[in-house]
C-alpha cells in the first residue's frame, strides 16, 4: 500500500514541525548555558570581592590606611564620596579607572611582587589632602591572618573618627563659643518697647570690615555690622515697628517677605512707596 498525496504532505509538515521545534530548543539550551556562564562569571566576581581587602574613598581619606592582600590578589575599592577618586600602587602601572560616587571595582595586584607599596588617590590634589595609605602583599601582609589587618583597620577606623571630628568640634565651637573671628551675626535684636506697647526695632545699613575667618578681613554691607544681620524675634498678635537708618553710600530699601503689612510699608520704591531710603535718610 503506497503513500498517497496528502499521506506525503501530513508527513512533510510534521518534519517541519519537528525541524522548527529542534531549533528552538537548540536556541534555548545555547540561552541557558550562557546565563548559566554569566551567572558564574558574577558570582565568581562577587567571590572575589568579598575575600579582597576593602579599600572605601571619600572627601578626602581612605578609610582603611594600611591593609594586607595576598599574592596576586584584589583591592576592593568603594568610592563613597561625592566627587569622582581612584586608587593607584605607586610605583607600579596598577590603577583603577576614575570611579563615580558609587562605583565598585577591583584593583589587580597581579605582577607585583611581595612588599609594602604606597596607594593614593592619584586625582590632582587628593593625595596631598590625606587620600594615602599603604598595601603589604604576600606572606609579611598575610602572616597572622585576620587579626593584624581588622587591628590596623580599627586604629585606621579610629584616626578618620578624630580626623573628622576636628572641623565639627570648630565648626560647634564657632556657635556657641564665639571665639574663631571678631564678629558674631545673628543675635538677638532687643526691640525698644514704646508707649502703646509697640516694640521697635532699629537697624543700620552699613560697610564694615568683617573677618570671615582669623586674620582675613572684607568689606562687608550689613544690618547692624554683622553678618548675617541680627535676628528679630516676635510673637503672633505683636504690634511691631522697623526703623531703617541708611549709612551705606547708595540708596537702599527695606521689604519683608511672606508677612501682612500695609501696602505702604511693602518696600517697592516708586510702586507702594514714593522712593528708596537715600544715603542718611531713616525710614
Amino acid at each position: 500500500m503506497g503513500f498517497t498525496r496528502e499521506d506525503r504532505k501530513a508527513v512533510g509538515f510534521g518534519a517541519w514541525v519537528f525541524a522548527l521545534f529542534a531549533v528552538f530548543f537548540a536556541f534555548f539550551a545555547l540561552w541557558i548555558a550562557g546565563s548559566a556562564m554569566g551567572r558564574s562569571d558574577k558570582a565568581n566576581t562577587l567571590a572575589k570581592q568579598s575575600l579582597a581587602p576593602k579599600v572605601s574613598e571619600t572627601e578626602f581619606s581612605l578609610d582603611a590606611k594600611a591593609v594586607s592582600a595576598e599574592t596576586g590578589g584584589n583591592i576592593t575599592v568603594s568610592n563613597v564620596g561625592k566627587i569622582p577618586h581612584n586608587l593607584t600602587i605607586k610605583g607600579t602601572s596598577a590603577k583603577t579607572k576614575d570611579l563615580n560616587p558609587g562605583d565598585t571595582t577591583l584593583l589587580s595586584l597581579k605582577g607585583l611582587k611581595d612588599g609594602t607599596y604606597e596607594m593614593y588617590c592619584a586625582i590632582p590634589g587628593h593625595a596631598g589632602s590625606g587620600m594615602v595609605g599603604t598595601v603589604t602583599i604576600g606572606k609579611g601582609g598575610m602572616a597572622g591572618g585576620m587579626g593584624n589587618n581588622e587591628a590596623a583597620q580599627r586604629a585606621s577606623n579610629d584616626a578618620d573618627d578624630k580626623a573628622q571630628l576636628q572641623p565639627v568640634l570648630k565648626y560647634v565651637g564657632q556657635l556657641t563659643d564665639g571665639a574663631n573671628t571678631k564678629g558674631i551675626g545673628n543675635v538677638p535684636l532687643e526691640p525698644t518697647l514704646l508707649p502703646d506697647g509697640t516694640k521697635e526695632f532699629k537697624l543700620t545699613a552699613k560697610i564694615v570690615d568683617w573677618e570671615i575667618e582669623p586674620g582675613k578681613t572684607i568689606r562687608a554691607w550689613t544690618y547692624n555690622g554683622t553678618v548675617p544681620g541680627p535676628m528679630i524675634q516676635v510673637n503672633s498678635g505683636d504690634k511691631v515697628r522697623v526703623t531703617l537708618t541708611n549709612k551705606l553710600p547708595q540708596s537702599t530699601e527695606i521689604h519683608f517677605h511672606g508677612l501682612e503689612i500695609p501696602n505702604a510699608m511693602d518696600g517697592v520704591p516708586y510702586v507702594t512707596n514714593k522712593g528708596p531710603i537715600k544715603p542718611g535718610q531713616t525710614y
